[in-house]
């Protein structure tokens, strides 16, 4: 019985440290474009900086990047432009975009929603859904990274609060090279 019992518990703390390592684990990152890519669809503002998200319409963690990102909209009202890319494969079935993330990725990008195939999000160099991007004006980089601190996490973050800073001219440098937390946009 403590040999069954103590088995259990191995099993149980196993799979417990499995689950915890996956909420943990960033995706996969690859370089971004120091200068917004002038061959892109995704039209960038000019007056404005110009905040890009990349999502997955099927991916839990892309609900929570948007959600953060609404919330920054609010407390942020008319600072910046959003442009909200996601992926739709060719090979997708007709209801692929019939998600309550594609729905809050329309309310929060209003008109710079946009389906790819794929193409926008290598242009950027995004691999994770909720890799999110901010450019300023003038087209230079600002902030690259996720605004999440885990998968499906909403609230206070890294990289929300960079963007923040960024955004009201508490931080200058760029922020760049943050952890995103979702699934893999490609594959």
């Amino acid at each position: 019985m403590r040999l069954a019992m103590a088995a259990w518990i191995v099993a149980v703390l196993g799979a417990g440290a499995l689950i915890w390592d996956g909420e943990l684990k960033p995706g996969a990152v690859r370089p971004t474009p120091v200068r917004w890519p002038e061959q892109s669809h995704l039209v960038r503002a000019a007056e404005l900086p110009t905040l890009v998200v990349f999502g997955h319409p099927q991916c839990g963690c892309t609900r929570a990047t948007l959600n953060n990102l609404r919330t920054l909209q609010a407390k942020l009202p008319g600072r910046f432009a959003v442009r909200v890319a996601m992926t739709q494969p060719a090979d997708a079935p007709q209801n692929w975009f019939d998600t309550d993330t594609v729905r809050l990725a329309r309310e929060v990008a209003g008109g710079g929603f946009h389906a790819e195939d794929g193409l926008e999000s290598r242009r950027f160099g995004a691999e994770t859904s909720g890799t999110v991007l901010l450019y300023a004006s003038d087209g230079h980089l600002l902030f690259s990274g996720g605004i999440t601190d885990t998968r499906s996490h909403e609230g206070v973050s890294r990289g929300l609060i960079a963007l923040e800073e960024l955004l009201t001219g508490a931080r200058t440098e760029p922020v760049t090279g943050l952890p995103v937390f979702g699934c893999a946009l490609r594959g």
